[in-house]
């Protein structure tokens, strides 16, 4: 393994540590005293939130020409969910592209979809998470202003990935490269060429109508709504003392640094962050680690239903129907 591979791997450290230096039963003496009917009514509260990233997904693969069926593309984003809670950062919702290729769809067209998709999620919660630390420390200071740093670094290095079309180039013909392992007819040489194809048609994508980015905005805060709303639900069940409000910032805050990579569904950079946000609303450790267990365990239950979607489209025919693109 390469030093890449081990620094997906931090996270795992860091929770180590923090376990070492908490009362982890008192932790969990916290989590299990958890009101069980409230735990459900926040799962639910997950379903309306990828709907509606769904719904946004379809608006931008119509935007594309591309045609496919609600519900199908329902349980790929289901699936697609699955793969991101197991990944750094999210990245395996990627995997979207690889059903939308395997429809005969072009890679250029079903990355940007995909991309885009992504990238609503990506710069909401990094311009909340923003919003969430200059408005959850009312004392400017050392600490706000680092993290407000960090977000920042975070956001130009995506614009510039996005923008930047030879490196993209390079991600894709890696990609491209490990999948036609597999195919040994594809050579080196041809892989080259459809990156080349494919990323200009990538890059012909990046022209949104104004309407669709607002809509698809609209629809992106509304979903992390949702979202924010299921992880204060969560403090409910705990009963633990945090106003909606508060609840909203903290949410904000630990969604937004899940997205430096290096963690697995969060785990260590959410419990350090938990520990030191809590610290400043006067409540303890182990009720920041109860809180990030549960929040792990709505992941885990997310991922499953996202894993039996896939099952179901591996098994279900209309994996290989082709869809219809204008």
């Amino acid at each position: 393994m390469t030093f890449k591979h081990y620094f997906q791997f931090i996270g795992l450290v860091i929770f180590a540590i923090v376990l070492y230096r908490i009362d982890i039963n008192k932790s969990l003496e916290i989590a299990l005293s958890a009101n069980v009917f409230i735990i459900f009514l926040s799962l639910l509260l997950g379903i309306p939130a990828i709907i509606l990233r769904n719904i946004r997904w379809q608006k931008l693969l119509k935007n594309e020409g591309v045609n496919i069926p609600f519900m199908e593309s329902l349980f790929i984003y289901f699936y697609a969910v699955f793969w991101g809670a197991i990944t750094p950062a999210k990245l395996g919702e990627l995997v979207k592209i690889l059903f939308l290729n395997k429809k005969h769809i072009s890679w250029g067209k079903s990355a940007a979809s995909v991309i885009f998709d992504r990238l609503f999620d990506m710069v909401t919660i990094l311009l909340l998470g923003i919003t969430g630390v200059l408005l959850f420390f009312k004392d400017i200071n050392g600490i706000t202003y680092v993290l407000t740093a960090m977000l920042g670094i975070i956001i130009i290095i995506i614009l510039i990935f996005v923008l930047n079309k030879n490196i993209l180039k390079k991600v894709l013909f890696k990609i491209l490269k490990k999948l036609a392992k597999r195919q040994e007819s594809i050579t080196h040489s041809k892989i080259q060429d459809i990156a080349e194809k494919e990323i200009d048609d990538l890059f012909a994508s990046f022209k949104k109508p104004t309407i669709l980015i607002i809509q698809n905005l609209l629809i992106t805060l509304v979903a992390w709504g949702f979202y924010f709303f299921q992880l204060y639900l969560l403090t409910v069940a705990l009963n633990l003392k945090i106003d909606l409000l508060t609840a909203f910032l903290i949410a904000a805050i630990i969604t937004s640094l899940n997205l430096i990579p290096i963690s697995i569904s969060g785990i260590g950079t959410r419990d350090i962050s938990l520990i030191f946000l809590f610290s400043q609303i006067g409540l303890s450790s182990p009720e920041a680690i109860s809180f990030s267990v549960l929040i792990l365990f709505t992941f885990f239950v997310n991922s499953l239903f996202g894993w039996l979607c896939g099952f179901f489209i591996e098994k279900n025919p209309l994996k290989v129907r082709p869809s219809n693109v204008s």
